[in-house]
């Protein structure tokens, strides 16, 4: 998907401003299981059905988030503004990507078809599972 690059971007930009020194992506299928290792500060996942998973098991590990882990998502499902805490994440226009798919498919059948617009810039909501890197020093 060519939006996701972009945001993909914005909320590692987010999560480094934040001082996390490394932002761990994880996407499904999973090829890392270093979840809960110490050196893990800030994981950006690849949708929020997967981050709400890192939180749960960041949960049950002990961890606070976003004390101990900032945790970041994409897609903006309708309940990620509910959880505990509010899930940071990464909102894509996937009707207005369609919308360009389509209008580039019909432009290369009908080269007298109008270019199709862009659509919208992916846009990084902030909200509380991401905070501050409170890291050790050693």
């Amino acid at each position: 998907m060519a939006g996701r690059p972009i945001a993909a971007n914005r909320a590692t930009r987010h999560l480094l401003g934040l001082g996390h020194r490394t932002v761990y992506y994880l996407t499904l299928p999973s090829s890392t299981a270093q979840v809960a290792q110490r050196t893990l500060t800030a994981v950006l996942c690849g949708n929020d059905d997967v981050a709400a998973g890192v939180m749960r098991a960041a949960r049950e590990a002990g961890r606070r988030i976003p004390g101990d882990l900032s945790v970041a998502g994409f897609d903006d499902v309708p309940v990620a503004a509910f959880l505990a805490p509010a899930l940071t994440m990464v909102r894509l226009d996937f009707g207005g990507l369609g919308r360009t798919c389509f209008g580039l498919l019909h432009r290369l059948l009908d080269l007298a078809a109008p270019a199709p617009g862009p659509c919208d810039e992916p846009t990084l909501i902030v909200r509380e599972s991401t905070g501050p890197h409170r890291g050790t020093s050693g």
